[in-house]
């Protein structure tokens, strides 16, 4: 992910704010596991949810899928990803 943000940086539109970038590290006693989910929220009423990673291929080569949710049950999602920053379980990306 960090090797990736110069790109994501450079493609960001100049009059929006970057965005917060969170991920969580893999666990070195367990090779299988990882943050696997992409998840973007906008504000507390949309959110998009896929596939895709933020690299090269994630972007614009390989064929991801994701959803686009529009509902004021965004809000839940919020909650639950400050929860897991408040633990740690998910860190910034500098």
């Amino acid at each position: 992910m960090q090797d990736q943000l110069p790109v994501l940086r450079s493609i960001w539109p100049p009059y929006s704010p970057l965005p917060n970038i969170f991920s969580r590290e893999a666990s070195p006693t367990d090779d299988m596991a990882a943050l696997h989910a992409k998840l973007l929220i906008c504000d507390s009423l949309v959110a998009l949810i896929t596939s895709a990673n933020f690299s090269h291929h994630g972007l614009h080569e390989n064929i991801e899928m994701g959803v686009k949710i529009h509902s004021p049950s965004v809000a839940r999602l919020v909650d639950f990803i400050q929860a897991m920053i408040q633990l740690g379980e998910v860190r910034a990306v500098e």
